[in-house]
Parts: structure tokens; sequence; C-alpha cells
């Protein structure tokens, strides 16, 4: 008898998870996820930390062949973890894998200094104006013309509460679908995207993209997870410079 009561409790509590999930529109979903981002106004002069996966595979894309031995299509994989500690001090270490190879990266700034080393190799340090200047040459160098959408399609979901950590979070969804055109080659592709958003008192705690693009000769997934958290034990000092580098 006691089996069969949490048999029933179980299937009514899965029923009821499900019946949470409902269309909503686009001003209740705007209403509810936008500015739940802005963590750095919202955690003013607390520690916390950020930390990004993401993944992506190109699927058609022709094998590399040197001397008879061929790779199949690559993918890449990363990860970001960013600190905000006390007086303007942050930290973020990054790692790439491509092709089987990984390469990692890590930055202090600390107010104005910035302090970088790649693959755990010796830290340099340059200014936040100087290294922002190199980016603006690197980014002048790389220009990217969006692609032209031809269609659009976007439908907003409720999903419900679920638990979070140390709290209780509300849970939405967002997929569009989009027909788009490129603006180099004129190629034609589609692709659906769906993020979804897990709200807590009213920051955004979770957030997940799931992105799948077809075309006649490509087909890609990417995934980006990030999920915020609080955490007062955040501290570093700056490293020590060798040689004066």
């Amino acid at each position: 008898m006691k089996f069969l009561t949490l048999l029933v409790l179980i299937v009514s509590g899965a029923a009821f998870a499900v019946a949470q999930e409902r269309a909503i529109d686009k001003a209740k979903f705007d209403a509810a996820v936008n500015g739940t981002d802005a963590h750095k106004i919202t955690w003013a002069g607390q520690s916390y930390r950020i930390e990004v996966t993401s993944s992506a595979k190109i699927l058609g894309r022709p094998e590399s062949c040197f001397q008879g031995l061929c790779k199949p299509d690559s993918d890449h994989t990363a990860k970001m973890i960013i600190e905000f500690g006390p007086a303007r001090t942050v930290r973020s270490f990054n790692t790439n894998t491509f092709g089987g190879k990984t390469t990692s990266s890590e930055i202090l700034r600390f107010g104005e200094l910035l302090y970088k080393r790649e693959n755990g190799g010796p830290w340099s340090v340059t200014t936040k104006q100087a290294a922002a200047s190199a980016d603006d040459r690197e980014s002048a160098d790389n220009i990217w013309a969006p692609p032209t959408v031809l269609s659009s399609d976007i439908t907003y979901f409720l999903i419900g509460n679920e638990r979070f950590r140390e709290g209780t979070a509300t849970v939405f969804r967002k997929v569009e679908k989009t027909r788009e055109m490129d603006a180099s080659t004129g190629a034609e592709f589609e692709s659906v995207s769906t993020e979804v958003y897990w709200i807590v008192d009213g920051v955004q705690r979770r957030h997940e993209l799931l992105s799948q693009r077809r075309s006649a000769k490509l087909n890609s997934n990417n995934t980006v997870k990030m999920e915020w958290n609080l955490d007062p034990s955040i501290t570093f000092a700056a490293p020590e410079i060798i040689d004066g580098k």
C-alpha cells in the first residue's frame, strides 16, 4: 500500500512539473528575463564567479589529410572562469581545445594593471589602456559582415520552478527559428536556437544556449553554458614578474 501511495505521488509530481510549462508572450518573457544578467550592478561590491563552457562541431567539412593520414571533423571546446574579487580585482582563466590540442591563457587585473600569461608560462604586465588599444587594432583587422535575416519565428515558454543551489529558480525558454543568407557568399542556411534561463530572486544564475545550423554543405551544433555564483572567499595577489617583463 505504501509503495502504491509513493508511486501515485511520484507520477502526480511529474505530471505537475510538465503541466507547469506553458507558452507566454514576448512582453511577459522580457519583463521576467531582461536585466537579470546585470551582475556587475546587482552584485556590486561582492565577490562572484562566472563559469562558461562551450562546444562546437561542424559536420560536412572536408577532412584534412597529410601523408595518407586523415583527420575527421574536429570539435572545439572551451572553458572560461572569471572571478571578480575585492577592490577592482579580476581574474580569468581560459582553456581551448581544437583538433586534439589544448591551449590556455590567464589574466589578472589590479586596477589599471593587467598581468597575462599563456599556457602556464611566465607573466607579463601591461596597462589596461594599452591592452584595449591592441584589442581595437585586432578588431579592425577582423571585420565580419553579419548574415541577412530572411525570416524569423520566436516562441517563449515559462518552464516553471525548480531547486537551484541555495534557492528556487524560475525557468524560462526561448526558441528562435531563422532562415538567413551569408552576406559574402549568398548561401542560405536555417538555424534553430534554444535558450534556457534560470532566474533566482531576479538574478540570472544559469543560461544555456543550443544552436543548430543547417545548410546545403555544412551543418553545425554549438552549445554555451553560463553560471554565476557568489563566493566571498575569492581573493588573489599580483604575480611575480621575472626579468622585468
